[in-house]
């Protein structure tokens, strides 16, 4: 009987002991895992970083980016990427979008570092009817305007969109608005985006196909900086980078007579005149311009003056009220016959006359003669006088 006990006992000690070290186990394999799935520590420096890009939604906005809800504004921002990367000869850096409590449902908003350029509110259960600028007709709908080129628009339901395409509105859908917003603004910021790294990616990138004139100019005759310099200044233009030798040729030839970027990039926009003329090309393959009175041109030659801050137009204030006034009135003009806004004239006055409209009249384009090829067949739709015909 004693023994039995002795065994009883040393068998029930033996069980809990035994069981104190499985919860243990299990203790310790729970804890091992909330480790191993646990976020990792957000580091401080992680806080600095800012993003180039970025698309902030309200939670109503949420489906267009969320495959499962047959959203496909992550699809539309992918292709965005390579037309870009086509179009202008840049790589858009990754798109980062957050959804943002503080906006409306249906609110989002374009960052560029960190800093708010563009929004819209959308109606996600309605598409976008806009108008060209030359269909008269209404739509049964609410008012608003195209984000991206401040076109009239209307939305509607999308039961009447057929009607709404037989009077020649476009229609697009709501990840379209959001994404051809996107696109403009990326091209607006394309020369703040560049930075001095994704200029030294493109170097490294020409250097595969021409590694002899990459290596006999850069950075001995052409530094990087004054390269970057000149990207910026063609992309603040909307000119593509993407021929890359001919900018590169073209400002090692020059750099020996001038250091100024913004000449250096008059120069190279005139090596780029083949993109250039295309770039303007209408379907029917013509240039539609306006140009400057002779009168007015001569005058703003005149003008001209090398200052601190490049090449300047100095101008009485009134008669600078009026030119731009002119010119907006005359791009105005073009914009409304479906054209694109292009101001052609003299080479001497062509980079002080941009920077005197750019903050008044961003949308017009202005080319030099040497900036369009020979045979480009141009068609001139209007002038800008100063003073009256009489």
């Amino acid at each position: 009987v004693i023994i039995g006990l002795v065994l009883g006992g040393v068998g029930f000690v033996s069980r809990d002991a035994a069981k104190k070290r499985l919860v243990e186990q299990k203790q310790a394999e729970k804890q091992a895992t909330a480790e191993e799935t646990a976020p990792p520590e957000e580091r401080t420096e992680d806080l600095l970083k800012v993003d180039t890009i970025g698309l902030e939604i309200g939670y109503g906005l949420i489906p267009l980016v969320d495959a499962n809800q047959n959203g496909d504004l992550l699809e539309r921002i992918s292709t965005i990427r390579k037309q870009l990367a086509t179009e202008l000869g840049i790589i858009v850096p990754p798109i980062r979008i957050r959804d943002n409590v503080a906006l409306k449902p249906n609110e989002y908003q374009v960052k560029i570092k960190g800093i708010n350029v563009a929004g819209f509110e959308l109606m996600v259960d309605h598409v976008l009817a806009i108008n060209p600028g030359f269909v008269t007709e209404k739509l049964d709908g609410f008012e608003t305007k195209d984000p991206a080129f401040k076109l009239p628009a209307t939305w509607i339901i999308p039961t009447i969109r057929e009607v709404a395409e037989a009077k020649n509105f476009t229609v697009v859908e709501p990840s379209a608005v959001v994404a051809t917003h996107l696109t403009e603004v990326i091209r607006d910021s394309a020369a703040e985006t560049l930075t001095r790294q994704d200029a030294q990616h493109l170097v490294e990138t020409l250097k595969e196909d021409y590694p002899a004139l990459v290596n006999s100019v850069i950075p001995e005759i052409l530094p990087l900086g004054t390269l970057h310099k000149v990207l910026q200044s063609l992309l603040s233009e909307r000119v593509p980078i993407r021929d890359m030798a001919s900018i590169v040729e073209t400002v090692s030839d020059y750099i020996g007579a001038t250091k100024e970027t913004d000449v250096l990039a008059e120069y190279a926009r005139m090596a780029l005149k083949r993109q250039i003329t295309e770039l303007y090309k209408d379907r029917d393959g013509r240039v539609n311009v306006f140009t400057l009175d002779p009168a007015v041109e001569q005058k703003l030659g005149e003008s001209v003056q090398n200052t601190k801050q490049g090449l300047m137009l100095v101008l009485e204030p009134a008669i600078t009220e009026k030119l731009i006034e002119k010119i907006g009135e005359e791009a105005s003009k073009m914009q409304t016959a479906g054209l694109s806004a292009v101001l052609l004239c003299s080479p001497n006055v062509r980079l002080a006359l941009r920077r005197l409209i750019e903050a008044s009249l961003p949308q017009v384009a202005i080319l030099s003669y040497n900036e369009i090829i020979p045979n480009a067949e141009l068609v001139s739709i209007g002038m800008v006088r100063l003073q009256d015909d009489n």
